[in-house]
């Protein structure tokens, strides 16, 4: 072991469900992501020491883009700054579960290709978009949002 955050192995899943509540039909995407480069340095730093969150905050932001996630991504291809929530976080044993809820009048009518958390972020008040470290990023077969969609998405960080 050499003592770099290379050493530390961190593996993602993004499972996304989208639910129509007239019909019941539902469609699940289960996807591997990517954990990126500044995701695997933060996850170092948190298990070495305690941090200070300095008042920012996560968020787990939709987009429209499509491609291929790199570790070296610094964010979404095509972000849905609305999109933008502060998920919920739990964590069992060796994995980090956050959860997003979006509600079927949310997000009518976008198209949603593509899942990524920013650690440590903020979210400027007037454009809605946020800024910090992008920790993991999915792609997956498009879902058209409809006002009869309601949409959880979970996304499972797991380290070994």
């Amino acid at each position: 072991m050499t003592g770099t955050n290379e050493d530390l192995k961190v593996i993602g899943k993004l499972v996304i469900i989208a639910r129509d509540v007239k019909t019941g039909k539902e469609v699940k995407r289960i996807v591997k992501n990517v954990v990126t480069d500044a995701g695997r340095k933060l996850f170092a730093s948190r298990i070495a020491s305690p941090w200070d969150w300095g008042g920012k905050k996560r968020y787990l932001v939709l987009g429209s883009g499509t491609g291929t996630p790199s570790t070296s991504d610094t964010g979404l291809f095509e972000p849905i700054w609305e999109s933008a929530k502060e998920p919920s976080v739990s964590v069992s044993d060796n994995v980090i579960t956050y959860f997003a809820r979006y509600m079927p009048e949310e997000l009518v009518d976008k198209t949603i290709c593509e899942e990524g958390i920013y650690e440590n972020a903020t979210r400027d008040p007037d454009t809605g978009v946020v800024s910090g470290t992008f920790i993991q990023h999915a792609t997956f077969d498009c879902i058209t949002k409809t006002a009869s969609i309601l949409l959880d998405v979970y996304v499972y960080i797991t380290i070994v």
